[in-house]
């Protein structure tokens, strides 16, 4: 990385096997070419080959029923070919060193998968209120966009702080909602922002009711 400060990938030449390992069960790097490609995992049936069936069929024949051995160790979907963002294993290695020097990896950041399946979820969930509002023109009031993210919970004003106050949520407890039974609470405007950001809405002004929001 000091050598390559703006480069998002490095070659596998760089990396023993041991470290490249290492580094991608950590999850600061993720694999961008494989040994054996996803679609040939047991798609030969019968043949003497990585991720064949017959080689499925002769796992546990060595190994106690209910151990790890019977269903092929605790490394059987890469013994076999499988790869989960990492190198493929191979038994000899000699290949095993030649894959590594062929292979690319991609800087990455541990437990990345949790937040960016949250942002991509309030992305979409953010544009189908978009849709639901007008499925012509995709545009809505920036505050109504807001209620409806919010689950139609009253908002901030004096009169809703009072009934908050005394306990009167009206037809739906927020922790019922959307926004907190599936996006822990998330704000409406980071998440606004991060779709303006992103180039998916355009903000613009109403001249009556405020910002409007329109999907691009």
């Amino acid at each position: 990385m000091r050598a390559n400060p703006t480069a998002a990938t490095i070659s596998g030449s760089n990396f023993t096997t041991s470290e490249a390992a290492a580094l991608t069960a950590a999850g600061f790097l993720t694999s961008t070419s494989a040994t054996i490609s996803n679609n040939d995992l047991f798609s030969h049936p019968g043949a003497p080959s990585l991720g064949s069936l017959s080689s499925l069929s002769t796992a546990s024949s060595s190994a106690a029923s209910g151990s790890l051995g019977a269903v092929g160790g605790t490394n059987a979907f890469h013994d076999r070919g499988g790869g989960g963002g990492g190198l493929a294993r191979q038994t000899s290695c000699t290949n095993t060193s030649g894959a590594l020097a062929r292979s690319e990896f991609t800087f990455s950041l541990p437990s990345m998968g949790p937040y960016l399946r949250l942002l991509l979820s309030a992305r979409a969930h953010l544009l189908a209120l978009l849709a639901k509002s007008s499925l012509k023109y995709r545009e809505a009031p920036r505050e109504l966009l807001r209620e409806r993210w919010s689950g139609g919970v009253a908002g901030e004003d004096a009169a809703s702080r009072a009934r908050r106050a005394r306990g009167d949520f009206g037809a739906i407890l927020p922790g019922r909602t959307k926004k907190w039974k599936a996006f822990y609470g998330l704000e409406f405007d980071w998440v606004l922002e991060e779709c303006l950001g992103s180039g998916l809405v355009d903000v613009f002004e109403t001249g009556s009711v405020g910002l409007g929001v329109r999907a691009t």
